[in-house]
């Protein structure tokens, strides 16, 4: 008996991007090493964005309650940093900290974090 089109596509998809017994995709296998060493570099660089992101909120005094937000906003700008750059980045961060601002945190400490970690200028006026 003929099996039906959609058999073959499906035998052609599990071959190529379902686990084999090493448990990988046969199309990462390909791209492992480089695939690794990439995470590796944006791993490194946002730690260190976060570590610094700590040290302003321990300067500033700044309750382990809230660290998540504003963590959270440092790794929202990081993100960004990795989409855009210049005026594209000053605008989206900048429009990023006055979401964090309505959503009740301390604006001054928002652009501590946006000029000491991310040394973004402020806008113009």
């Amino acid at each position: 008996m003929k099996q039906p089109s959609d058999y073959a596509r499906l035998v052609k998809y599990k071959a190529k991007y379902l686990e084999r017994s090493d448990g990988l995709p046969t199309n990462v296998v390909a791209q492992k090493d480089l695939i690794e060493a990439h995470q590796m570099l944006h791993f490194a660089n946002f730690f260190s964005y976060e570590q610094r992101t700590r040290t302003v909120l321990d300067r500033e005094g700044i309750s382990t309650t809230l660290y998540p937000f504003y963590l959270s906003f440092s790794r929202q700008v990081y993100r960004l940093s990795q989409q855009f750059s210049g005026e594209s980045l000053l605008f989206n961060v900048n429009i990023l900290l006055l979401v964090w601002v309505a959503r009740g945190l301390t604006q001054a400490i928002l652009e501590t974090i946006r000029d000491d970690v991310w040394h973004i200028d402020a806008p113009a006026p």
